[in-house]
């Protein structure tokens, strides 16, 4: 009889009757073992003849054992049969001697390396480089220069990682082939071609299509000054002022119309008129019309001036200099100078040393996103166009980061992203209903104990935050989650951020910041794995679809590939997305400008009351390949009272187990299981042709085989490619944010 899973699982064999009395060996709590102490006293220190050895203690490990048999007659009883921890051996003196361990690193199995002392399946995040990896730091971090793929951030002479920014009005950045981190570019100059495209013009580190009003010059535009305000130096694209006297207003008696630097209208003093009769018994002088005699800066206001500060005349003082006339009109308002944001200059009366004047004031500045006309906005007390990316959370935008880049809790259209993680991952034994209607992986788990420990180690890991599976409703129009005709589900995994002291509970992780896993992200940072969705009556369906998920199988990290899935939930719990207090997870930053009234959808799939299994439906068929990839648990592993019957050892596999199943003195833990389907035609074969394929196992209990349905022997790689098991998972989710 097997005690292994039992044993493994930390169960106490006496709570079934049972104590141990030598490994190997079980009796019965209630033997006759008083009338064998009347004839033999173990420990006593006198070897009886029923004794192998007595050395007068109950030590176990000392080379005599309590119950007086050796610790070891050979080196086979002290290999713990992991080889990292080198290899043990019996001395001559019966006690196990440990062996030299192996170096973190070193191979212990196809696929396998050491940590700790211990075997495990080399993964990218262990720390350890193992190829293929160029890299390795222990975390799930892009851009730090190893990124959660294990490959460098950046490498200089690689094109694909050179650190050339999607949008090459950033700039180009630089690699620093050392640290393998990219250094920021420096924006390209408003009105640049674009790199990507020669048509369009850089704004702002955008790249943008020419057009009258963006605010970048563009051919045969004489100016774009990104409002369509006329007087104020540029009207529809072209100066408001080339050619004085067309362009200008007739100038006051003695002055001409002119140009300022601003391409605006002005007037100034036009010296050919100085002399000429401008009314009655006045004459022109510099720009004046005055008495003849009038001197302009004496401080005495004479015919034909409007003031006179004296030494106090000068520009917008309110009484100009050498002309003695206000510094600006009233009516007309003079002063405005066509830019709504930075306020409505007026012109107001003034006193200088007893003299009276008219001078320009400034006006009050306008909020950033302030409507300034057309589709334009005010940003930094100037009017340009209304742009997602401009940092204003602008008329039609939900938020606004200052960049249009995805996943970082405003997307790249200026849109909340309805981010969610599970947060609550049950496997179904065997059960099925009318949306999930095939079980076979989840069958063959069919004992009590395996089918606890499997969850157990399932719920640990979704807690930890090692077990990570986001979803992101992608076009997603109402935020509610009350109804959406056409929406797409993201599916990715990546690992809980860990800036925050707060304590991380991922059972409970509302607005708990994401790092997404870079592999499972295209070049927009979109998920590549998708399903198409909608939503109607508070209740999210998706149609069938291929994806990932990363998930713990009895302690061991397992990527399934999965085909024809299907997903169903209902949403619930409609609340303001919480907001960071300091710079750090959980909430939304300040610098995301999120619409201060917007409200999602916080939960889906969650049970009234909490203790109740999670109402939302996973289900879909798992690539048997994908089970071969995963390590077998340790828990099975062996060829004793830790282990299942069959015997399987460190080389064996996930899928060598559910094929060849697993048998323990308590009953059978895991039935012996084929595959259900396969990924070309998920249907099930017709009644009494038998399964797709069937999987054949050598002596070890290692898959080597696959025969067809005719019994005919396939390519193993082509059969495990396209044999599958069926799956079902319920599942609840929370609001989260992915970066």
């Amino acid at each position: 009889m097997r005690f292994g899973l039992i044993c493994a699982l930390g169960l106490s064999l006496s709570a079934l009757g049972c104590t141990f009395s030598n490994p190997g060996l079980i009796s019965d709590a209630g033997s006759d073992a008083g009338a064998d102490a009347a004839v033999t006293t173990c420990g006593d220190g006198v070897l009886d003849p029923s004794e192998q050895c007595d050395d007068g203690n109950t030590v176990n490990g000392d080379g005599c054992q309590a119950d007086c048999t050796f610790t070891c007659v050979s080196d086979g009883q002290c290999d713990d049969h992991d080889p990292c921890t080198g290899t043990e051996s019996c001395t001559a003196q019966h006690t196990c001697l440990a062996g030299t361990p192996l170096a973190d690193g070193a191979s212990c199995g196809a696929g396998h390396i050491c940590k700790g002392q211990s075997c495990q399946a080399a993964s990218c995040g262990d720390g350890i480089v193992t190829a293929p990896e160029e890299c390795d730091d222990g975390n799930a971090i892009d851009g730090d220069g190893c990124d959660s793929d294990c490959t460098f951030s950046c490498v200089s002479s690689d094109p694909a990682r050179s650190c050339t920014p999607t949008d090459g009005c950033t700039g180009p950045g630089t690699c620093d082939d050392a640290s393998h981190v990219c250094a920021p570019g420096v924006a390209l100059p408003d009105g640049t071609a674009c790199p990507q495209d020669s048509t369009k013009k850089c704004m702002g580190g955008v790249c943008v299509t020419p057009m009258c009003g963006n605010g970048i010059v563009e051919p045969p535009e004489q100016c774009d000054d990104g409002n369509t305000t006329n007087g104020d130096g540029c009207d529809g694209c072209k100066f408001s002022c080339s050619v004085p006297a067309t362009d200008c207003a007739a100038p006051p008696a003695c002055q001409m119309a002119t140009c300022d630097a601003m391409h605006k209208c002005a007037n100034a003093p036009d010296p050919s008129l100085n002399g000429k009769s401008c009314g009655s018994n006045l004459v022109c002088n510099n720009g004046s019309c005055a008495a003849p005699t009038a001197v302009c800066g004496n401080g005495v206001v004479e015919p034909g001036e409007q003031c006179d500060f004296g030494a106090g005349n000068g520009p917008n003082t309110g009484c100009e200099k050498d002309v003695c006339t206000f510094s600006c009109t009233v009516s007309p308002n003079s002063c405005d100078d066509g830019n709504p944001c930075n306020g409505v200059e007026t012109c107001g009366a003034v006193t200088v040393g007893g003299q009276m004047g008219q001078k320009c004031s400034p006006g009050t500045p306008l909020a950033d996103g302030t409507d300034c006309g057309g589709t334009n906005i005010c940003v930094g007390g100037m009017c340009v166009a209304n742009a997602c990316g401009n940092g204003v959370r602008d008329p039609g935008e939900q938020c606004d980061d200052h960049n249009r880049i995805n996943l970082d809790g405003c997307d790249a259209t200026c849109k909340f992203e309805q981010d969610q993680r599970i947060n609550s991952l049950v496997m179904q034994m065997g059960n099925t209903d009318s949306f999930c209607t095939a079980n076979v992986l989840g069958g063959a788990i069919s004992g009590k104990t395996a089918q606890n420990e499997l969850q157990m180690k399932l719920a640990g890991s979704v807690q930890s935050g090692t077990t990570s599976i986001l979803l992101k409703l992608m076009s997603l129009d109402d935020l509610t989650g009350k109804a959406d005709p056409a929406l797409s589900l993201g599916v990715m995994s990546g690992m809980p951020d860990s800036s925050s002291s707060a304590t991380y509970d991922g059972t409970s992780d509302v607005d708990w910041w994401y790092v997404a896993d870079k592999a499972g992200l295209d070049a927009n940072r979109n998920p590549t794995a998708q399903l198409s969705g909608a939503i109607n009556a508070s209740t999210l369906t998706t149609t069938a679809g291929n994806l990932t998920l990363t998930v713990n199988l009895g302690g061991s990290p397992a990527t399934l590939q999965m085909s024809n899935t299907l997903l169903k939930t209902t949403t619930s719990n409609v609340s303001l997305p919480l907001t960071s207090t300091n710079l750090m997870t959980p909430g939304h930053l300040a610098t995301e400008n999120l619409d201060p009234k917007l409200q999602s959808f916080q939960d889906s799939g969650v049970p009234v009351p909490m203790s109740q299994t999670p109402t939302g439906e996973l289900c879909g068929d798992v690539s048997a390949n994908s089970l071969r990839q995963v390590l077998a648990p340790s828990a099975l592993v062996g060829c004793g009272f830790t282990s299942c019957g069959e015997c399987y050892t460190a080389s064996n596999t996930l899928l060598d187990i559910i094929v060849g199943g697993c048998s323990t003195f308590i009953g059978q833990q895991i039935n012996a299981t084929q595959p259900d389907a396969n990924r070309q035609n998920p249907t099930a074969p017709a009644a009494g042709a038998g399964p797709p394929y069937t999987l054949v196992e050598n002596s070890s209990h290692s898959v080597t085989g696959c025969k067809d349905k005719s019994g005919a022997s396939v390519s193993l790689d082509a059969c495990l490619a396209d044999a599958v098991y069926s799956s079902f998972f319920k599942f609840s989710t929370d609001r989260v944010i992915i970066k």
